[in-house]
């Protein structure tokens, strides 16, 4: 019998980040993440359906059926890479962006008094998505491209994959970039309250969104991982 794909993810059940947010009351992902919870039961196809398009859905057909996956990968030749490389790989992209988050003067400054309100830290979470995008996307090339030189049922999974980041980059980008915009809202209650906004806040927001981004990454490597156990 073949592997069968983890399922992927439909709202973002990363436990520190949704805490994190309820905390903070903001709104959005923490909500969605409760009411998509509720549809845990449907299957794959009934939970993806409103997501796709047709074209990604014929994708996303032919995978299943092992259509894209019939002939291994043409990367590298000889013995395929082992899961050590890739899991170092993640450590070092993981470590880069949390030193970037952490060492962001602007989460550090106090801005009391400014007139610039929230406008130095949207920008700055702004960047920080980016990055995360950037990185994690080639970071998640790299992983699919050292599974497409193992075994059929690897190379499957790394072809479904491939056919969800781009089904549902879209989705995620819109709903990541409720964050910020939840964290202004957050950010005025509290100055129209006379309190003080700390920036370490936004600080360890983007480190649980960095988790929840990484967690495709994470999967793949343990599917990589598992199968390389004897």
């Amino acid at each position: 019998m073949g592997m069968s794909p983890a399922l992927p993810r439909t709202s973002f059940n990363s436990p520190s980040l949704v805490r994190m947010l309820s905390n903070l009351a903001v709104p959005g992902i923490a909500s969605a993440d409760g009411a998509e919870a509720s549809a845990a039961k449907h299957t794959l196809a009934e939970r993806l359906s409103p997501w796709l398009a047709w074209t990604d859905a014929i994708a996303l057909a032919s995978v299943l059926e092992d259509g894209s996956a019939a002939k291994p990968s043409n990367t590298k030749a000889g013995k395929p890479a082992p899961a050590t490389a890739v899991i170092e790989e993640l450590a070092r992209v993981r470590a880069a962006l949390v030193r970037a988050v952490a060492a962001d003067p602007v989460f550090a400054a106090s801005h009391a008094g400014s007139t610039a309100g929230f406008a130095p830290y949207r920008h700055q979470y702004a960047t920080h998505q980016r990055a995360m995008e950037a990185r994690i996307g080639l970071l998640r090339a790299k992983v699919r491209a050292v599974l497409s030189g193992h075994s059929p049922n690897l190379r499957r999974l790394a072809a479904l994959d491939a056919v969800l980041e781009q089904a549902l980059s879209a989705r995620e980008r819109m709903l990541l970039s409720t964050v910020p915009q939840g964290l202004e809202k957050h950010f005025e209650r509290l100055r129209q309250g006379g309190q003080e906004f700390d920036g370490k806040e936004i600080q360890g927001v983007l480190l649980a969104e960095l988790e929840t981004r990484l967690q495709p990454v994470e999967g793949l490597i343990d599917a990589l991982g598992n199968e390389a156990q004897p």
